[in-house]
């Protein structure tokens, strides 16, 4: 179940808003990644000796009782063309060298727990629950596109945040915590075809 709002300004073009809720209830989800809480849920998949040694692992998916998942994101995204070229028109319309852009997207898990097995606790990813090796979900996570064209040259931006994670034990002392994440990746490129450099050396 998901809902969503568009909004886009008649005013200032090349703008957009959109706002989406999610709800998802899944029956029998597809899940991998063996660690203790499977186990506990299906002990079958993992053969020790008599010391207690994990001698067999069977690593296939399984499908665990139930996800429950609700969250809320919001992307904003503007593109619009620099300012066209002084006297240039083409078939009357204004004609532009080139175009920037930007794109922002957040994301904020609200809800995410997983029920491996029916009559077992549910596990919340968002709280120190997982199924995994790096620890949970994270709560809020942003990404951000950028970029732009002229005259043959261009670049390009990618940056992403995520909030920390944990996997909660019995202690804190064998809790793991995992801080937050941020990535950035920028690419610039040359289309020579486009650029004046070749006509300038024929």
């Amino acid at each position: 179940m998901s809902f969503g709002a568009l909004l886009s300004p008649d005013w200032f073009g090349g703008v957009h808003l959109h706002l989406n809720y999610v709800y998802n209830d899944s029956r029998n989800p597809v899940l991998s990644l063996p660690t203790a809480a499977i186990e506990t849920a299906f002990p079958d998949r993992f053969i020790r000796d008599t010391g207690g040694a994990l001698e067999i692992v069977d690593v296939r998916p399984i499908n665990a009782a139930n996800e429950k998942r609700s969250e809320w994101n919001a992307t904003f995204s503007l593109s619009r063309p620099f300012d066209p070229r002084s006297g240039d028109r083409r078939g009357g319309q204004k004609a532009y060298t080139g175009r920037y852009y930007i794109v922002l997207t957040q994301l904020w898990r609200l809800r995410n727990t997983v029920q491996l097995g029916t009559g077992l606790p549910a596990i919340d990813l968002l709280n120190g629950g997982t199924i995994g090796a790096t620890g949970g979900r994270s709560r809020h996570t942003i990404e951000v596109q950028a970029g732009a064209y002229d005259k043959g040259f261009g670049f390009r931006l990618e940056a992403k945040w995520q909030s920390g994670t944990s996997t909660l034990a019995s202690t804190s002392a064998s809790s793991l915590f995992f801080g937050s994440l941020a990535t950035v990746n920028t690419r610039f490129f040359i289309d020579f075809g486009a650029t004046n450099w070749l006509n300038k050396s024929g």
